[in-house]
């Protein structure tokens, strides 16, 4: 399904561009060219055409890897990505890490000790958090460790303190949900019978809750970090021109501000690969994790297999069966 899924995204950015206000070329000589002008540069960049041409056109540079250049800049976009998608995809891929680390040990701390004062703490803490935005707890960083105590660096990624406001404002909310998610599913695995009976055999707590449960309550769980990542993956715009990160999101804002057309195709088709193969990576996990559908996969095979190997009767001719 990655292959329609990225064609339907690419006729709907296309439509959505032409639907929107606003003439890249205006924006791109200013409000002092003539009509002239304007318009001679509209013809030269294909912008005149029908929207089902200028897409084709598109399409068809994509499928030989040439993204075009921007309108702005004239600078190739495969450049611009290949330079700033590496800080995006770092900056997140450290946002789930520390979502993930944080996130369901908080979950499972919070199911074991189920309608008590831990319980009630520990999920007014994943409440609060996620409530607070991303941006305005950011902000709230920038002015305590920034500008009062002037511990951390304000912007920039010339080190790895650069990293620690970014990464904290947008992972908080990303731990509330994966501690929510992992402490209903634990809470729901752990009245299970395998449970009680694993129990009954003697096991530790701590081998029934890590070993028994744990492991099949994360089914869902993966199912929420790999949605939080693909979100995450657009989402981190703000962030990221509150830091001043070189990343994806800035360089798309700006585009979308001078309706940078190459620009913005290319940005959004690249991040909704990286989330369709996130994706599809959560899917393979689900197998390695759960034999139960990993046995449905390979059971298929083997009886079709089997099927296949069938010798096929011939039919009955009309004097036999009279």
């Amino acid at each position: 399904m990655m292959i329609p899924t990225l064609i339907g995204i690419t006729i709907v950015v296309q439509l959505l561009l032409y639907i929107v206000p606003g003439d890249p070329v205006v924006i791109m000589l200013g409000s002092r060219a003539t009509p002239e002008l304007v318009e001679e540069t509209r013809e030269e960049l294909g912008l005149n055409d029908p929207v089902y041409v200028q897409y084709f056109r598109y399409v068809g540079k994509v499928l030989h890897g040439d993204f075009g250049s921007s309108l702005i800049t004239k600078r190739p976009v495969t450049d611009e990505i290949v330079q700033r998608f590496p800080y995006t995809l770092f900056l997140v891929t450290l946002v789930m890490a520390l979502a993930v680390v944080l996130g369901v040990p908080l979950g499972v701390f919070a199911a074991i000790h189920h309608n008590t004062w831990k319980d009630n703490i520990a999920m007014f803490f994943a409440l609060f958090c996620v409530a607070m935005p991303s941006f305005w707890f950011a902000l709230l960083l920038v002015q305590f460790f920034g500008v009062n105590l002037r511990v951390l660096p304000l912007d920039g990624v010339s080190s790895w303190k650069s990293w620690v406001m970014p990464v904290v404002s947008l992972a908080l909310c990303n731990v509330a949900l994966i501690a929510r998610q992992t402490r209903s599913n634990v809470l729901e695995t752990i009245r299970q019978d395998y449970i009680t009976t694993a129990r009954a055999k003697g096991c530790s707590e701590g081998k029934v809750i890590y070993y028994h449960c744990l492991k099949n309550a994360l089914i869902p769980v993966i199912t929420v970090v790999g949605g939080v990542f693909g979100v995450l993956l657009g989402g981190v715009l703000v962030t990221e021109v509150i830091f001043s990160i070189p990343g994806m999101g800035q360089y798309t804002l700006t585009a979308l501000m001078s309706r940078d057309y190459p620009v913005i195709q290319s940005s959004v088709l690249i991040l909704s690969t990286v989330f369709s193969i996130v994706i599809l990576i959560v899917d393979i996990v689900y197998a390695l994790i759960d034999p139960r559908i990993r046995s449905q996969f390979t059971g298929g095979k083997a009886k079709k297999s089997k099927q296949a190997a069938l010798p096929v009767s011939e039919p009955e001719s009309s004097e036999a069966t009279e």
